[in-house]
């Protein structure tokens, strides 16, 4: 139970920490946000730092009003909202101007060019080069080496190919899958470990016991419920 705390009256308020419910600080009125960022508001009638229900906020003076906002928040909407500052001074817009104008005008410059540039005298040429590019390109593919001296052009294998009993791209490409089945069955072999040990260990019902909210256990400290030991 949490009754025979006390707070000293220069920091009567209760701010309990954010991750271990056992553990909390005594703070003014100004300062809860410090212990606890999550819990800006301070109420004076639990004397409790509380949560505030605008993000970024540092102190509030009801749940649905801030006085002042964390640094690099701006203070917005007479005290409803705390807005990033670069989001409230419209950097990124300003920057997603600028890149949508030079997309924009480089792509009306392509379309003038096509249509009043000069033609490519040499397009004859080039689109011969192009096809020669195209033909050597599929001559140089893999193919694949049979013992007698064969060349078989290559063709996309089926799912069902066994790069185990077949040459298809070298020793390396076997190589590669059987390290991808290693890895594998390596971290199935870890994983059913470390769960086991988890679930063996206890380690899930201790970390759960951090899970209930600390102004609620505070609450139920001073005002048991009905029926409680």
């Amino acid at each position: 139970t949490y009754s025979p705390i006390e707070c000293p009256k220069k920091c009567p308020f209760f701010s309990p920490n954010y991750a271990f419910s056992c553990l909390f600080s005594c703070t003014d009125k100004a300062n809860c946000s410090a212990y606890n960022p999550t819990r800006p508001y301070a109420d004076d009638n639990l004397m409790v730092c509380m949560p505030c229900e605008i993000t970024g906020c540092k102190s509030c003076s009801s749940p649905t009003h801030c006085n002042a906002c964390h640094d690099h928040f701006v203070l917005r909407e007479n005290g409803k909202a705390c807005i990033f500052d670069q989001d409230a001074s419209g950097v990124w817009d300003k920057i997603a101007t600028v890149l949508s104008i030079v997309v924009v005008g480089l792509v009306l410059l392509g379309v003038v060019w096509g249509f009043c540039g000069p033609g490519n005298l040499n397009h004859e040429v080039n689109n011969f080069a192009i096809c020669r590019a195209r033909r050597h390109r599929h001559l140089v593919k893999t193919l694949l080496w049979e013992l007698n001296n064969k060349r078989v052009a290559c063709e996309f294998p089926s799912l069902a190919f066994n790069v185990h009993s077949k040459n298809f791209a070298g020793l390396g490409l076997a190589l590669f899958y059987n390290n991808i089945l290693f890895c594998t069955f390596i971290a199935m072999c870890y994983w059913w470990t470390t769960d086991g040990a988890f679930n063996a260990s206890g380690v899930e019902k201790a970390l759960g016991n951090f899970d209930a909210d600390p102004i609620e256990l505070y609450q139920n400290g001073f005002m048991a419920a009905k029926g409680a030991p």
